[in-house]
């Protein structure tokens, strides 16, 4: 599992944008407050901006639920190889080497030879 400062630091800031969220839901439930109707504009962007961010929410939590229970696959590690070693290596050798370098890149490597 993933257990860094940028995956808590993820979680921190959408449970706190979350309670933000649902504080101001509350209070636009509860106080009824009059305000955003003294111009029916106003009360039009709060609705779409209270939609907006509902959508926003229930993606990013969709998002980082499934990088909770996805994570990524470890990178393959390669031995680092001196250049004297990479000139003995035979051509079919030298291929698989590079392959793994450029997989561990994130490419997709077919091999021809």
């Amino acid at each position: 599992k993933i257990r860094g400062r940028r995956y808590i630091r993820g979680w921190l800031v959408l449970v706190l944008l979350t309670a933000f969220f649902l504080a101001w839901i509350a209070y636009r439930l509860l106080l009824k407050p009059t305000w955003p109707n003294l111009f029916p504009i106003v009360g039009e962007l709060i609705d779409l901006g209270e939609a907006a961010s509902a959508f926003t929410l229930v993606f990013l939590w969709i998002g980082l639920w499934w990088r909770h229970h996805n994570p990524a696959e470890k990178p393959l590690r390669v031995k680092q190889v001196s250049v004297e070693k990479l000139y003995q290596l035979s051509p079919k050798n030298f291929e698989k080497y590079v392959a793994t370098l450029f997989r561990q890149k994130g490419y997709i490597v077919a091999l021809r030879g």
